[in-house]
């Protein structure tokens, strides 16, 4: 049993090795392509194509932002949450409801608000609606549900505006198209 672990562990490690080693020649061929093209032609055009072949090629892939995807009620039945004796959800559905709320706030509260408090009372009455809809909460727990949708919410703008600060420092234009995707229209009010 001991002698099929170690052959497990050598080939795991042997299996990493190889990936290493093909994601190093492929680094080395985007940059001796890049390099070559540089050599035979000094046209600007060329090297920013190469330099952004391997960039792009080199870019960490990210899932990028949750969006609301209202879940189809199974059987015309809301999602049940348990709550345990402090009023916080807990159990399998209790990840779903946290999503849902972070992706609600994110797509209906203005970002141009300075606190949650001045969220208007029309408003919330639409948030809690909406989680009212999806999963199967009553009053007692609205509480608890609008404290997380402030944390969330306050998380998001604090998440935004460190993006928009390290954009200040740099000039990279794609990298400010980046942080300032998940601005909505709808979450900035024009000032013109």
């Amino acid at each position: 049993m001991k002698q099929s672990s170690k052959q497990a562990v050598k080939g795991a490690k042997k299996e990493r090795r190889a990936i290493a080693a093909a994601l190093r020649d492929e680094l080395e061929y985007l940059e001796d392509i890049e390099f070559s093209e540089s050599d035979t032609d000094s046209n600007s055009e060329s090297d920013s194509d190469a330099t952004t072949a391997l960039s792009l090629h080199m870019k960490k892939k990210t899932r990028g932002p949750a969006k609301i995807d209202f879940v189809a009620l199974i059987d015309g039945k809301r999602i049940e949450v348990i709550f345990n004796e402090y009023g916080q959800p807990v159990g399998r559905n209790s990840n779903r409801l946290s999503s849902f709320i972070g992706c609600l706030v994110r797509q209906m509260v203005p970002l141009t608000l300075d606190s949650w408090h001045r969220v208007e009372s029309d408003l919330r009455e639409r948030l809690w609606t909406c989680v009212k809809q999806q999963f199967n909460v009553d009053g007692s727990h609205r509480r608890y549900i609008m404290s997380a949708m402030g944390r969330s919410w306050r998380n998001y703008k604090l998440v935004l505006t460190r993006k928009i600060r390290a954009l200040v420092k740099s000039n990279d234009v794609t990298r400010k198209l980046e942080a300032l995707e998940g601005l909505k229209s709808k979450n900035i009010k024009s000032e013109q």
